[in-house]
């Protein structure tokens, strides 16, 4: 995924199909950002994922993580975030 090196952040609607995609849960996320490999680093992680709701985190396979959200909490999203091994929730 050829990016800038800043954070984009789309709401799940306008999000790029491919990144849609990393989604399959049944309840609609809110969000989606992508934060490029060359800026990605603990700080910029924990502050995504210490957010309020819940959060999955995906690295694709040239090394930038895409985290899907959902700022209020709803429990058919917490629980596919918990079983998830590529996601990281709250």
């Amino acid at each position: 995924m050829k990016q800038a090196d800043r954070i984009s952040i789309w709401t799940f609607g306008a999000a790029p199909s491919d990144l849609r995609k990393l989604y399959q849960g049944n309840v609609v996320p809110e969000w989606v950002a992508l934060v490029p490999k060359g800026i990605h680093d603990t700080h910029i992680d924990r502050a995504i994922l210490d957010q309020s709701g819940a959060v999955l985190r995906h690295e694709t396979a040239d090394g930038d993580f895409v985290y899907i959200g959902c700022n209020s909490l709803k429990e058919g999203f917490r629980a596919l975030a918990l079983t998830r091994p590529s996601s990281t929730s709250p």
